[in-house]
């Protein structure tokens, strides 16, 4: 199952990637494939280099409920469903928080 399989299953509803928090700790929007994409491409660097750290991933996000204007934007730009997470990641590397 992907990803947004399980989020689905776990909420009930249709979860979107709303942003996620770069290793410096900043918020960082996901409006495009490309940035989601980057979000598991620096995690997957990050382990890399630092093999013996604990290396998170936090994504925040939105259910299709929520009526704001750009997030519609946004994930009309792409699927978010064809971003393949990395194979590493697992419940306890990866925080996913809602946002409200």
């Amino acid at each position: 199952a992907s990803l947004l399989s399980n989020l689905l299953d776990d909420f009930g509803c249709v979860v979107y990637f709303y942003q996620y928090e770069d290793h410096e700790g900043d918020k960082v929007t996901i409006s495009t494939k490309s940035d989601l994409e980057e979000a598991f491409s620096v995690y997957e660097e990050l382990r890399e280099i630092n093999p013996s750290k604990i290396i998170t991933l936090k994504l925040f996000l939105r259910t299709s409920s929520h009526s704001s204007s750009s997030l519609g934007r946004s994930h009309e730009s792409f699927n978010s469903s064809n971003v393949t997470p990395p194979s590493l990641v697992s419940p306890s590397s990866t925080s996913t928080t809602p946002s409200t």
